[in-house]
């Protein structure tokens, strides 16, 4: 699910995604745009998904995410009325694409601040069952093959217990791109 497919670079992004046989993009955004920079730019999505959170068509699909989203967060301040609304957040709803299971990743951050990124994932998906710290991991492709850089981002004084425990779970991870981690 790429959320912001309303900006060109998230597009570029998608279509090479595409082109790589990497991933089948869900554009999440408003349609009208989002035809209009694909036409614009000459792009082509033949298998293209696109899907607009706020539209009517959506509109049964917001309400069984916001129904899920409530379920997970009732109990930490949300009303129902409220989880169905948040719906239209197209973070919200690209999260809760990935926990329902209809989408397998989410691409979102270049529009938003970073925490308005991550607060719906980890409310929407959560964390694994071992898991309890969360962490950002970034990969940079270079000459030498990748690098994998573990939390930059989030956590901005973390214990050494948190530094052992986001080594682990970046070693894992790294070890599903079949890299041996270092």
């Amino acid at each position: 699910v790429f959320a912001e497919a309303d900006n060109i670079k998230i597009l570029k992004a998608a279509q090479t995604a595409w082109e790589e046989g990497v991933a089948f993009p869900i554009l999440l955004g408003k349609k009208s745009v989002i035809e209009s920079l694909i036409k614009e730019y000459m792009m082509e999505f033949p298998e293209v998904e696109i899907v607009d959170p706020k539209s009517d068509e959506e509109k049964e699909r917001r309400q069984e995410y916001g129904m899920k989203f409530f379920e997970k967060r009732m109990r930490k301040g949300i009303t129902e009325f409220e989880a169905v609304q948040i719906m239209r957040e197209r973070n919200h709803f690209g999260a809760m694409m990935v926990e329902a299971g209809d989408a397998d990743a989410m691409i979102s951050g270049i529009s938003r601040n970073y925490s308005d990124v991550v607060r719906p994932v980890i409310q929407a998906v959560g964390l694994q069952k071992d898991m309890t710290v969360v962490a950002g991991m970034y990969i940079l492709d270079t000459k030498r093959g990748p690098i994998f850089l573990a939390d930059t981002t989030l956590n901005v004084n973390p214990t050494a217990e948190d530094i052992a425990e986001i080594t682990s779970n970046v070693a894992k991870t790294i070890r599903k791109f079949k890299v041996t981690p270092r």
